[in-house]
């Protein structure tokens, strides 16, 4: 259970840090109870995109408060988190490296977690403290 909240708490730093908000909003929105043709309108995304995202979540939906869990982690993402990528068309930059990357949130992990860059363990325990002092973990 840990490793998949972990793995979640990576994937919404992740998402702050390559200041991809539309994504981060939608899937909010479909935590907060809207359904996900509504939540991808309003966020300018396709329904199934949104759908497809959010069913690819590292979320273990047996545990109970699984949602309210979910939205304390990107409250937490969104308030402790620095963007640490540029954005241009259709290319993000890193703000450490220079490193030039895709819109593609797995590579974006996976530059984090292979690179010298040590803020993405630092900002995941700062997010892991932050829901510990909170009690939701």
């Amino acid at each position: 259970m840990l490793n998949d909240l972990h793995a979640l708490i990576r994937y919404f730093v992740v998402l702050k840090y390559i200041d991809d908000m539309q994504r981060l909003k939608a899937i909010r929105c479909y935590f907060e109870g809207f359904n996900y043709r509504r939540c991808a309108e309003r966020y300018m995304m396709s329904p199934t995109t949104l759908k497809n995202i959010v069913r690819r979540l590292p979320i273990d939906r047996s545990r109970p408060g699984y949602i309210r869990l979910t939205l304390a982690i990107i409250d937490a993402a969104l308030r402790l988190v620095p963007t640490r990528v540029d954005n241009f068309v259709g290319v993000r930059i890193c703000r450490l490296c220079r490193h030039v990357g895709r819109n593609d949130v797995g590579a974006w992990i996976v530059h984090f977690e292979n690179k010298h860059h040590d803020v993405l363990a630092y900002d995941i325990h700062r997010v892991t403290e932050y829901l510990r002092a909170r009690r939701y973990i």
